[in-house]
C-alpha cells in the first residue's frame, strides 16, 4: 500500500496483511468544515438520531492527511468520519443544544471546526476506501451554523 505526501506530525504505526486497514497516530492539527447527518424518523417529520459527522478538511489540512494512491481500493481522501458522531455533535454544540439538534427537525448542520487527530484510519467498507478517526477533539471556529434539508448522501 502507497500513500500520498502527508504531515511528517503522523506517524504510520500498523498496515494489515491484506492492505485494507493502515492506522497513523498523530497529533495532527486541521481545520475545515463538520457535516452532522442527521437520521430522520418513520414518518420523516422529525430527526432521530444522528448518522454521521463528516469533516471535510480545508485544502492546505487535506495536504497534510495521508490517502491511498495505490494497493487496495485507492480513492483520494474527501472526508474523515469522526467516530463517534454524537461525541462530535457535543463538542462543537454543547451537550443542551445537541440533545435539541439529535431530535429536531435539520437534517444536516455544518460548522468550521479545528479537529485534532490523535489516531487517523484508512480501512476498506463496501468495496471502497474510507478515512475516519476515533481518537480525535474538535472545536468551533466560528459562532455561525448553516443547515439544510437536502439530499443525503447514503452508505451501502
Amino acid at each position: 500500500m502507497q500513500f500520498s505526501r502527508y504531515s511528517p506530525e503522523l506517524k504510520l504505526v500498523t498496515v494489515d496483511d491484506n492492505g485494507a486497514i493502515a492506522t497513523f497516530k498523530g497529533p495532527l492539527v486541521t481545520t475545515g468544515t463538520v457535516l452532522f447527518i442527521f437520521e430522520p424518523d418513520e414518518q420523516g417529520r422529525r430527526m432521530a438520531g444522528i448518522a454521521a459527522a463528516n469533516f471535510f478538511p480545508d485544502k492546505h489540512s487535506r495536504s497534510q492527511l495521508p490517502s491511498v494512491i495505490d494497493g487496495p481500493h485507492p480513492s483520494p481522501l474527501k472526508f474523515v468520519s469522526l467516530e463517534p458522531p454524537e461525541k462530535a455533535l457535543e463538542q462543537v454544540v454543547g451537550n443542551k443544544l445537541a440533545n435539541q439538534m439529535l431530535y429536531g427537525r435539520k437534517s444536516v448542520i455544518r460548522r468550521s471546526v479545528k479537529v485534532v487527530f490523535h489516531d487517523y484510519i484508512a480501512s476498506i467498507d463496501c468495496d471502497s476506501r474510507n478515512y475516519f478517526s476515533t481518537k480525535w477533539s474538535v472545536t468551533p471556529l466560528f459562532n455561525s451554523q448553516l443547515a439544510y434539508r437536502g439530499p443525503q448522501a447514503h452508505g451501502c
